[in-house]
């Protein structure tokens, strides 16, 4: 692996809202990434990150690997309340090691494009982790040593599974070339095969989307059968371990799919006798 030093070009002073970020080491142009608040150490580690472990041209939006109008997001929501952060605290092994959580972890932060950055705090797409590392920590997510050794002390890459909730949010997705900015491929709904690697943690991923799918619309969008889009449906029992494992760590209750009742007219003073879907009056 090379190092950072080798990479990462002397950083300008850092204005109070936002930080330059510089493409790639030979290029010309400078952009400027808002960081919404993020502490200005935060954003030097994450760019060392992303250098370090992806090379000098590394600082592009995670999705589309476009290198204009870039925005430094948090995987997990900044809102996120106190008691749900002091319990990440300890189910991810943070407290038994002297840490406190950090919302703004470079763990946490990673670079999309301006657009990429609403569609996703907007649920129009989420990433899923690969099969092995969700049955890995749906094992052990009672076992904060493993977590934090395995997801949390080391920063590593990972590998994600990009899936978007439904055609009308994102009918297709540009992928730009790396050493090209002019060249891109075209890929369209549902995106089944898109994948991409990242630094960001399986932890915050998942406690995002145990946030999300709290909330009924997004729990029929990304766990529901009966509502999802088709799809989804190969991975459901996928994105159902990310929300009962979410559910233990955030200690939320976990929300359970109900049987529509629907009750036939009566006469008057006469009991309403209930119907279900798939049966015949």
């Amino acid at each position: 692996m090379t190092s950072v030093s080798s990479h990462v070009p002397s950083l300008q002073p850092i204005p109070e809202d936002a930080i330059m970020l510089y493409a790639r080491q030979d290029s010309p142009h400078e952009y400027w990434a808002p960081t919404s608040g993020i502490p200005k150490q935060q954003v030097v580690f994450l760019q060392s990150t992303v250098f370090e472990l992806d090379g000098p041209r590394s600082v592009r939006c995670n999705i589309s690997n476009k290198e204009n109008n870039l925005q430094i997001a948090h995987v997990l929501r900044q809102s996120i309340e106190k008691s749900h952060q002091t319990r990440l605290a300890e189910v991810w092994g943070l407290k038994a090691n002297e840490q406190k959580f950090n919302v703004h972890s470079r763990r946490n932060l990673f670079y999309l494009e301006a657009s990429m950055h609403d569609a996703y705090d907007s649920t129009q797409w989420a990433l899923l982790p690969e099969k092995h590392v969700l049955e890995h920590i749906s094992q052990n997510r009672d076992k904060p040593a493993i977590l934090y050794d395995t997801y949390y002390k080391d920063v590593k890459l990972w590998t994600y599974r990009f899936f978007a909730s439904k055609k009308r949010h994102m009918r297709f997705l540009f992928i730009y070339d790396t050493f090209d900015e002019n060249t891109f491929e075209a890929l369209y709904f549902p995106f089944t095969d898109v994948t991409i690697v990242s630094h960001i943690s399986p932890l915050f991923v998942i406690a995002e989307m145990g946030c999300k799918v709290k909330h009924a619309k997004l729990y029929d969008a990304w766990v529901n059968k009966n509502k999802m889009s088709a799809h989804l449906h190969p991975v459901a029992d996928e994105f159902e371990t990310v929300r009962v494992v979410a559910a233990a760590w955030l200690g939320t209750r976990t929300r359970e799919p109900k049987q529509r009742v629907k009750r036939l007219g009566c006469r008057k003073g006469q009991e309403a006798k209930p119907h279900y879907p798939g049966d015949s009056r």
